[in-house]
């Protein structure tokens, strides 16, 4: 299905919004039925050097990420496709930790329950200069703080 769209008429509550929160850039992305319907940014991703926002800049948007992934997990625990003690190396084969038990034990619970035994590290990820892969290939590097399951981090 290809739903035709006046961006026109989409484009003037996004920019609203920008000077209602003095905001300096927005992103807006819209699916139905999984079709992309409409993806714009607004504004600045960087007013200092005048970089406009795209549809593909990345957001540090902090927790707000933790609300929006455990929501898809337990929709997909909802449909019998995921269980909670589900294994992340049975996920992603490429996973891996400092520590090999917990790298076969970690499941998405302990994930989402930050127990996992790795510490912030967040000087490895504060730039957001990363892909994935970059991500899984530096993960059994990183110092563990904790066993598996041992306490909140």
């Amino acid at each position: 299905m290809n739903l035709e769209v006046d961006n026109s008429e989409w484009d003037v509550h996004p920019k609203r919004t920008l000077e209602k929160w003095m905001a300096p850039g927005l992103a807006v992305t819209i699916l139905k039925d999984k079709e992309l319907v409409y993806s714009r940014g607004f504004g600045y991703r960087d007013i200092d050097n005048k970089l406009e926002m795209t549809r593909d800049t990345i957001h540090p948007i902090a927790s707000c990420t933790k609300s929006f992934t455990s929501t898809a997990l337990a929709m997909l625990v909802d449909e019998g496709k995921l269980e909670w003690n589900t294994s992340i190396h049975e996920i992603i084969p490429q996973f891996r930790l400092k520590d090999s038990v917990a790298s076969r034990h970690v499941t998405i619970a302990d994930m989402l329950s930050h127990r996992t035994g790795l510490p912030r590290h967040d000087f490895v990820w504060v730039d957001n200069q990363f892909n994935y892969s970059w991500i899984l290939e530096k993960l059994p590097h990183l110092e563990l703080s904790a066993d598996i399951r041992q306490s909140l981090q």
